[in-house]
């Protein structure tokens, strides 16, 4: 009867960095300081942005090469072919999900636990 908190309520660590893929996979970076450049060069065709500045009808949050990454903040890494405009639109949010194929319908007629 103490005042704790569960560990499924206690806030993420501060000392990560959590990026979030385009097609929804995410990777936490812990430990050294992280600048974008890092990311870029692993993946050339993409950009980092501050997942807190990102707004529709605002400028896209893309962020330098020399950046460096703020533990405890989110970022999205996007590919650059999908935004070809400098401000972000719905239209560039919709081709960015239409990259991917849509998942297919379960099929409820053949049970696989029976």
């Amino acid at each position: 009867m103490g005042n704790v908190i569960p560990l499924c309520c206690q806030p993420e660590s501060t000392s990560s960095v959590k990026l979030i893929f385009d097609e929804g996979s995410t990777r936490i970076l812990t430990g050294k300081r992280v600048v974008a450049g890092e990311i870029m060069f692993e993946f050339p065709e993409y950009m980092v942005c501050h997942a807190d500045s990102f707004f529709i009808g605002h400028q896209i949050p893309a962020l330098a090469i020399d950046d460096e990454l703020m533990k405890g903040q989110t970022y999205f890494v996007l590919p650059i072919a999908c935004f070809t405009r400098n401000v972000l639109s719905t239209s560039c949010l919709a081709a960015l999900g239409s990259k991917y194929p849509k998942p297919t319908a379960i099929n409820f007629k053949d049970c696989p636990f029976e």
